[in-house]
């Protein structure tokens, strides 16, 4: 009986623990924990829950979003940018949200929508507001800041009339910064980029020419450069104007404490018209992997509130709570400040409509302000953009349909795709095993080559192993791939992959953007192997003459490798800035400064000789290796001879380094054409698409783009681009060693 009573009890203390468990609710958002911790042990001792916090950076958290989407492994919540919210909504990222009974209270709600229904709540918002030098202002005798473009322009001419070195204006030229300083201003010119009912692009429209030309006007006083330079350039009393988000207040006080300045609303065409600055921000979401949307959507509830807002808006000054009443709030207990500019353009600042085509619209908008810049084909820019623009909004479909659509793919296709691989396999291995079984090679090499072993069954046991996660992570994500690049996919959705057959290659031969970024991937390399090669074989030749030090050299030589991309990568955008170190070189030599990172001409050879200076000493200390391996009797014998230095050098050291040169110089080759971090580092393929490489290209596809079939087939265009060159630059070595 005591048995049976205590195997009672312990199902009742069981099921008491199981029915206690907390639910566990896992949200990925861009704040540290500890701030939003009050917020979430508020909400946990109210519902029994257990919230699991992992912070995003601003750098890699949209690709982490997306990968985690596409494995299924997203979180309950996810954090998302306003411009986010319809491509993710349309593809079947994100679940449906009922929340109609709060739209009202907050802004920027419509750009949680899609289709008319709500898949975000608004979290966090900004605005953008103009700042001027008050300095500068009373040197060149200007009393108020400007309400009207065209006191802008006359202001920022006499500012510029000061100095050389002083700007009236600056523009930013990042790859989200660049469109976004320049819709305040078409806003207020009562300009828009598309309507969506009916959906129709307004590039086209007297208001949004206009207000290019506006912007063209201002370039001619202005500096054109990223962020980090103009602010330190305004910082520096260098800029009369800009135009800057709320968190530069804070900055510029701290960093700047002399600093003059103050903020003014965007200008406007004509007196008397309402400024509409841009606004934006972010935004919460549930995912399709949602597994208890409704306590989820309760989380979403309370963080939006302006209480759980407030802790993340006391410690970034940039952004305000998404709540109009806590703007409201905000907005009365400080009526005078900077602030206040911010808190009052809120309610009339617009936004760019909630589009699932938004990146590849942005990419195109971005594209037409770089022309409008740099070129002076004003209308034929603009018909251009008109039109890829009214292709784009004009689509029935955002990505791929939400419900499955069923396959009919042809085994023909498949066993095509299968076949066509082991065919280039086997056609590479053909060619390899041709020439190297040639009469250069020793007897060992020839049979190690042609002889046929027999294996103990405990080896293919102990290489299992490897065998498994050879084919698991290497042979099958190939074969995948190359089934992908034969359909239209997008991996963050429900659906399956739609066959297209050829379609991606087809396309691919067509898109100029793609051969553009082929060629430049092209000359990238013909820039930089040859000249690398060079110098780690002048330098390796050198380190091997040279004895005092030789360690040290060595490491110098070594430590640009070793050094992060991305360490590099700032360095020399900082080395080439406008007022680097470069330029006051070549001012102290009386040369005209350059915009290194800011011309079409001057961009991808920078970068060329930032990769130059990165990479050879890698190739260095393989030469250094071969050449220690020469038997030093070859030297003393041709001593013996009369042979200089020099005949030595060409007669002794180059053909027996050849063997070495062939396999760096594939390696540099394959290197040089991938070329990736630091473009999207140091220029993120501007200006003019001039630094835009394939691979960077393949990169927007895939994930900001999310047109994985056209990125796949993409990545197999240049794979078997790069066996082809790597084949050819094979035998043009051995028939030159033969001889």
């Amino acid at each position: 009986m005591s048995k049976v009573f205590t195997s009672i009890c312990i199902c009742l203390l069981l099921t008491t623990s199981l029915e206690a468990a907390p639910t566990k609710i896992r949200i990925w958002n861009f704040w540290d924990s500890r701030w939003l911790q009050p917020a979430f042990t508020k909400f946990e001792k109210k519902t029994n829950t257990k919230i699991i916090s992992e912070r995003l950076t601003w750098s890699g958290g949209f690709q982490k979003i997306i990968t985690a989407l596409a494995a299924n492994q997203a979180p309950d919540i996810i954090e998302l940018g306003s411009t986010w919210i319809a491509p993710l909504s349309a593809s079947g990222a994100l679940q449906k949200i009922q929340a109609d009974d709060i739209k009202n209270k907050f802004y920027i709600w419509q750009l949680g929508q899609y289709k008319n229904k709500t898949y975000a709540i608004p979290w966090l918002i900004s605005s953008l507001a103009l700042f001027y030098n008050k300095s500068l202002f009373k040197k060149a005798h200007i009393k108020r800041p400007p309400f009207t473009w065209q006191k802008l322009v006359q202001d920022s001419q006499k500012i510029n009339a000061l100095s050389p070195s002083i700007y009236g204006y600056a523009i930013q030229n990042g790859q989200y910064t660049l469109w976004q300083r320049f819709l305040p201003y078409l806003y207020s010119n009562k300009g828009q980029i598309l309507s969506l009912n009916p959906p129709r692009s307004h590039v086209n429209d007297l208001s949004f020419k206009q207000a290019l030309q506006f912007y063209k006007q201002m370039y001619a006083v202005s500096l054109y450069d990223g962020n980090l330079a103009i602010r330190r350039a305004f910082q520096a009393n260098r800029i009369g104007f800009m135009i800057e988000e709320p968190g530069q207040i804070q900055a510029l006080e701290q960093d700047s404490p002399s600093l003059h300045f103050g903020v003014a609303p965007i200008p406007v065409p004509k007196q008397g018209w309402q400024s509409h600055s841009l606004i934006g921000g972010e935004m919460l979401s549930l995912t399709k992997n949602t597994k208890h949307p409704k306590l989820a959507l309760a989380l979403i509830r309370f963080l939006t509130k302006e209480q759980q807002t407030k802790l993340i808006t006391k410690h970034i000054t940039s952004l305000y709570p998404a709540d109009k009443q806590a703007v409201q709030n905000q907005l009365a207990q400080n009526p005078h400040t900077k602030e206040a500019v911010f808190l009052r353009e809120i309610a009339f600042a617009k936004s760019p409509p909630p589009h699932p085509y938004w990146s590849n619209i942005e990419t195109e908008l971005h594209k037409l302000l770089e022309k409008t810049i740099y070129e002076n084909q004003l209308d034929k820019n603009i018909a251009r953009a008109h039109s890829q623009i009214q292709t784009l909004v004009t689509k029935t479909k955002a990505t791929q349909p939400q419900t499955p659509v069923k396959q009919t793919i042809s085994p023909v296709w498949l066993w095509f795709g299968f076949l066509f691989i082991i065919a280039v396999l086997l056609f590479c291995f053909l060619v390899l095993f041709y020439f190297f079984k040639s009469r250069s090679l020793s007897d060992v090499q020839k049979r190690l080559l042609t002889n046929k072993y027999k294996y103990h069954g405990n080896t293919i046991l102990f290489l299992l192993p490897l065998l498994i996660l050879f084919l698991t992570f290497h042979l099958f994500p190939i074969l995948y791939s190359f089934y992908l690049s034969f359909t239209h996919f997008n991996a963050v959705g429900n659906t399956t992959p739609l066959w297209v057959g050829l379609d991606n290659y087809q396309t691919l031969l067509h898109d100029s953007s793609f051969l553009y970024s082929v060629a430049r991937a092209a000359l990238f390399t013909i820039g930089t192997v040859p000249i690398t090669m060079v110098i780690a074989l002048f330098t390796a030749v050198l380190l091997h003459h040279t004895h005092k030090f030789s360690s040290l050299y060595q490491a110098a030589y070594f430590m640009p490798v070793m050094t992060s991309v991305i360490v590099i990568a700032v360095v020399f955008s900082e080395l080439y800035a406008e007022h680097g170190l470069v330029n006051n070189l070549f001012t102290f030599f009386n040369l005209t400064p350059i915009r290194w990172l800011q011309n079409k001409y001057t961009a991808l050879p920078s970068i060329m000789i930032m990769n130059i200076w990165s990479s050879f000493g890698f190739y260095t200390l393989i030469l250094l290796a071969s050449l220690r391996n020469i038997p030093v009797s070859f030297y003393e014998a041709s001593l013996l001879e009369g042979a200089s230095k020099k005949r030595q050098f060409f007669t002794i050291t180059l053909p027996l380094l050849k063997p070495t040169l062939l396999v760096i110089s594939l390696l540099n080759v394959l290197l040089a054409f991938q070329v990736f971090g630091e473009i999207l580092i140091m220029t993120q393929g501007g200006p003019l698409e001039a630094t835009q490489t394939v691979v960077f290209y393949i990169y927007k596809l895939a994930f900001y783009q999310q047109r994985m079939g056209h990125a796949a087939a993409a990545a197999y265009f240049v794979f078997i681009l790069l066996i082809v060159v790597s084949l050819l630059q094979t035998i043009a070595k051995r028939r030159k060693t033969e001889n």
